[in-house]
């Protein structure tokens, strides 16, 4: 693919994409964005060192050709293009030569167009600065919707609680899973009150965890936040101080609220974007925020939009400090060290 062919994505079907960040299939040239094929930072090497394929199809295809076959169709297309560019010149050539006496006659009138060009192209410069303070206010408004949304949905969730770490058994009761946790903190549980607990199964067959999370709903809030500092006055919390089966587990059970669509989406794109900001750590924390420190011993910082990722991005990218207002939440969860990094020590 030419740089000056337009790169469009297969999946999302933007255009004008930077070929920087996506592949291209070697046999239908078919290109698509990483972020699209769900393609992690650190795969992207792997996926570039060999010829990509983006079908089993393709790559059958691609090798049925014979090599020499393959040659020669090149080049005879290549020589169907130089015969076509050497036709387009001939004709362009003869095209000049007809336009040479007309464009010499039409200078004087062009220069006249000219001045007229310039003092329209000053009125579309003071336009174009004007319509991008409108843009920059839109998405400002965007942004605050997007906002607005996340809060009314996550009202509808604030007696949910996902509790990760605890490893599934056969026949297992979640509900007693939920009040063993519960009594590990120092927090006794009143009658009634889980409404609902079951295990957060993924829909992707083939995606293993270590650990299935439990979704809880609580029958009211008060609840939830009472284990929540229950789990924060207790520390680090094993799955064998939970229930004595689980000894064998060397996971740590972590709490956090139910997130709703909009802060999956941001923890995702914060966690693409880490390569681009050098943050090592990253994680949920309370109210649909996501956060993030650099290293062990550094601030952690905290990101409630997209914009705020943004900012994020380009404050790294210039080697500046984040500004005061995105300091350290008191109402943190604890945070998870990114695969093969140093993992942050849980009081």
């Amino acid at each position: 693919m030419s740089d000056e062919e337009e790169i469009t994505c297969a999946s999302c079907e933007k255009k004008n994409c930077d070929p920087k960040k996506g592949i291209g299939c070697c046999h239908c040239h078919k290109w698509e964005h990483f972020k699209c094929k769900n393609v992690l930072e650190k795969a992207i090497p792997k996926l570039r060192s060999k010829p990509y394929f983006c079908s089993d199809g393709c790559l059958a295809a691609h090798e049925s050709v014979p090599r020499s076959s393959a040659v020669d169709a090149e080049l005879l297309n290549r020589m169907n293009e130089l015969m076509s560019e050497v036709k387009g010149i001939k004709n362009t050539v003869t095209e000049i030569e007809k336009s040479q006496t007309f464009i010499s006659g039409e200078f004087d009138k062009l220069m006249k167009e000219m001045v007229v060009l310039k003092k329209d192209h000053n009125n579309l410069t003071k336009n174009v600065g004007d319509l991008y303070g409108k843009h920059q206010n839109v998405n400002t408004k965007v942004s605050q919707l997007e906002l607005e949304v996340d809060r009314l949905a996550r009202a509808g969730l604030t007696n949910n609680m996902v509790i990760l770490g605890l490893p599934s058994t056969k026949d297992e009761d979640v509900g007693d899973l939920v009040r063993k946790v519960a009594t590990s903190v120092g927090y006794n549980l009143p009658e009634g009150a889980i409404k609902e607990a079951k295990r957060l199964f993924p829909k992707d067959k083939n995606n293993t965890r270590a650990t299935i999370p439990i979704k809880v709903t609580f029958s009211d809030e008060r609840i939830k936040e009472g284990l929540f500092a229950g789990k924060k006055a207790r520390g680090q919390l094993l799955p064998s101080s939970v229930d004595p089966k689980f000894g064998s587990s060397n996971s740590r059970i972590m709490l956090r609220d139910e997130m709703t669509s909009f802060g999956m989406n941001l923890l995702k794109e914060t966690r693409e974007a880490e390569y681009l900001t050098d943050y090592k750590f990253i994680w949920p924390g309370r109210n649909g925020v996501v956060l993030v420190k650099k290293s062990e011993n550094s601030p952690v910082h905290v990101i409630r939009s997209i914009a705020n990722l943004h900012k994020l991005e380009h404050t790294s990218s210039h080697k500046r400090p984040l500004s005061s207002s995105e300091n350290s939440s008191p109402e943190l969860s604890q945070p998870i060290a990114r695969p093969g990094r140093q993992k942050i020590p849980r009081k």
